[in-house]
């Protein structure tokens, strides 16, 4: 159940940091309702992964990309695994 909550919030990302910018001239009810929606797409797409990865037997996304067919599998594998080490590296710099 953490490993969920743990998806959900890293999927969310910096956009929910600038939701009080978004949503300062909407209303309440338009609001609301455009956060449940995300919400909604969020919780189907990180469960779709969830499935794959447990239906294959691998636990991280370039592993999961590299089960497609050909050589699509493999090249997005390294340009995945670079990306997520990348992001962590900045986002690591960052808290320094």
């Amino acid at each position: 159940r953490a490993i969920t909550l743990n998806l959900i919030a890293m999927g969310l990302g910096s956009g929910l940091l600038t939701m009080p910018w978004g949503v300062a001239g909407a209303s309440v009810l338009n609001s609301v309702l455009l956060l449940a929606i995300v919400l909604a797409m969020n919780f189907w797409t990180i469960t779709i992964l969830v499935r794959a990865c447990e239906q294959w037997q691998v636990f991280d996304l370039g592993s999961l990309l590299n089960k497609l067919p050909g050589r699509l599998g493999t090249c997005l594998q390294g340009l995945v695994n670079v990306t997520v080490w990348g992001s962590q590296l900045l986002v690591l710099i960052g808290y320094t």
